[in-house]
């Protein structure tokens, strides 16, 4: 990500998302996720998860506040 995060040539991200098995939007996203929170805000954009239980509920119940 550092260095796709370096990177302003456009055939380069290109090749590097090829790469990476990712499309060139999802390695822009990554490099947002990168320049905003380094390996921690990758590692959020990255890693899949899912609410459930209280913290869903008191999710939706924000939401709904809103």
């Amino acid at each position: 990500m550092r260095l796709a995060a370096g990177v302003v040539d456009g055939a380069v991200l290109e090749r590097l998302a090829e790469g990476a098995g990712w499309s060139e939007e999802a390695l822009a996203a990554a490099v947002r996720a990168w320049r905003v929170g380094g390996a921690d805000g990758l590692a959020v954009w990255v890693e899949e998860w899912s609410a459930s239980g209280e913290a869903l509920a008191r999710a939706r119940a924000a939401l709904e506040a809103v």
